[in-house]
């Protein structure tokens, strides 16, 4: 509320400071009697007379404008102090009466540019008026959408999005929008947000769309977008751009755990290892320095190739870079589990994991081989797994059950039966 309040203190010094024309003049007198209504009007009927007369002067059409948007602008300041002031307000005229100021800046600089003859140069008088009014206006639709929120959420919205685009305003070069786009870059990604969250609460996911693009311009909560730019997508079937966003998204967030997961997943249910292969090779390449290509690449290796060896390789370079990251270790101690029920279920395993099939004294060494490996894999799944439990004790859907396969066949009966405790929960 103070901030409102200051800006509407700013916004009433609105000085009348040029004009000879009798509408002028005549205008000038109603304005310092503050009967702006009567100003309005005054311009509402010179406009249809000088519209009605042959070659009218583009300069008279900038000032006719200038001074109307000046009486607009003027109109709509006390429904703004009274809704600063938690007073009831006429919100259908502050919209109104703003978006004419606005309208006819716009107007007033586009006839102010014009030439007054073919072949002559324009003569501009208005620009600075123009800008003062539309600077002391940067700030109307975002009054508005605070107005709205109570009594109509998709208005709200819709203003809170379009406060981001009012440094766009014709009367400002392109260096001064820059400029008032750097200025207040943290309050449009803040009212960006504002219309994306009330969007996504009214299911309006064209518009989550929309809105999620101006807030993802910056980083302000760049997670959260993320995942309402994600689900609106998929909503609306649009699964191309749905991965790009993902791409997007695990490149720019730190937190991207989830987006990961579901490219990974996607991948995986339309059986798609070469999109797969070719998104983390592509990470990997635009981001040397970064754990989670060489993560992405571990899991396809893992999941979607059967590839166990190479799967650590690229996860060991992961965990290098990363080296508490508990996915990655979880992807590990995975491999060696997974690669040594491939051994037992494929029959690469002639008697280990096969109870029951006698050993002969002449397979005694092949024997003592695969159990070595077999040991060896669960180890080294037992130390990858209990770094996870330590780095995540609370969360023991990540380390219990593969805890205790490994407790299991490494004869830990102790720390088998306390996983099973975990399970049993």
């Amino acid at each position: 509320m103070k901030k409102i309040l200051c800006l509407i203190a700013v916004a009433l010094v609105a000085g009348m400071s040029y004009g000879q024309s009798a509408y002028y003049f005549k205008f000038n007198n109603l304005a310092n009697k503050g009967r702006f209504n009567s100003c309005d009007s005054l311009i509402s009927v010179e406009l249809e007379k000088a519209k009605k007369k042959e070659n009218t002067k583009p300069t008279k059409y900038a000032e006719l404008y200038n001074l109307g948007a000046k009486a607009a602008f003027q109109m709509a300041l006390p429904e703004v102090q009274k809704g600063a002031s938690g007073n009831p307000l006429d919100t259908a005229m502050f919209i109104s009466k703003s978006q004419q100021a606005l309208d006819y800046a716009a107007l007033s600089h586009d006839y102010d540019l014009r030439p007054t003859k073919p072949g002559a140069e324009p003569k501009p008088q208005f620009i600075a008026a123009n800008k003062e009014i539309v600077t002391k206006m940067l700030d109307q639709w975002y009054f508005a959408a605070f107005f709205y929120l109570e009594t109509n959420k998709a208005l709200a919205a819709e203003y809170f999005l379009k406060y981001t685009e009012a440094y766009k305003h014709p009367v400002f070069t392109k260096e001064e929008q820059d400029s008032i786009y750097n200025a207040k870059k943290d309050n449009y990604s803040k009212s960006a947000f504002n219309a994306a969250w009330t969007y996504y609460e009214l299911k309006d996911y064209d518009n989550v769309i929309k809105a999620a693009k101006v807030v993802l311009k910056d980083t302000f909560n760049m997670h959260t977008t993320y995942l309402m730019l994600c689900e609106a997508q998929l909503v609306k079937g649009d699964t191309v751009n749905w991965l790009k966003t993902l791409d997007e998204a695990i490149a720019r967030d730190k937190n991207n755990e989830q987006f990961i997961e579901w490219q990974q997943a996607y991948y995986l249910q339309t059986e798609n290892v070469a999109a797969a292969e070719q998104t983390a090779l592509r990470f990997i390449e635009q981001h040397p320095e970064n754990a989670t290509g060489y993560f992405m690449m571990g899991a396809v290796e893992l999941n979607m190739k059967k590839n166990y060896a190479k799967s650590r390789e690229y996860s060991e370079k992961a965990l290098a870079i990363d080296p508490n990251n508990y996915r990655i270790l979880v992807n590990l101690g995975a491999s060696y589990v997974n690669e040594m029920l491939a051994k037992v279920s494929s029959g690469a395993f002639k008697y280990v994991g096969h109870p029951g099939k006698a050993v002969p004294s002449k397979d005694k060494a092949l024997y003592d081989k695969e159990l070595a490996e077999f040991k060896t894999s669960y180890e080294k799944a037992r130390g990858y797994y209990e770094k996870v439990r330590e780095l995540e004790p609370n969360n023991h859907r990540l380390w219990a059950y593969p805890l205790y396969v490994c407790y299991g066949n490494l004869n830990m009966e102790a720390n088998a039966k306390e996983m099973k405790s975990y399970l049993d929960k």
